[in-house]
């Protein structure tokens, strides 16, 4: 086999080969780990999360009291608690 063969025996392999590669990849970013912890919706009132966040924080769950924090804009977007609920968000996690 001469090298131009070889050249081009390589180059169709590699265009054969290039798309179920990309294919594979871009697919893997796709898949779903069972260790992650979702969030459960649970619905509650602002004021039972918001205050369950700042005894979360008082006691120094940092974490707890940034997701719980987080829940209250999640739950309630336009509430005045909303507002409040971002900034202890952002301290907790400080």
């Amino acid at each position: 086999m001469t090298r131009s063969m070889l050249t081009k025996t390589l180059t169709r392999i590699g265009a054969a080969t290039t798309p179920v590669l990309l294919a594979a990849v871009l697919l893997t970013g796709c898949s779903t780990s069972k260790n992650k912890a979702d969030t459960q919706y649970v619905a509650r009132d602002v004021s039972t999360l918001y205050n369950s966040g700042k005894d979360r924080l008082d006691r120094g769950q940092y974490k707890l009291a940034a997701a719980l924090f987080d829940e209250v804009e999640r739950q309630h977007p336009y509430s005045p608690w909303a507002r409040r609920a971002q900034l202890m968000s952002r301290s907790a996690i400080i």
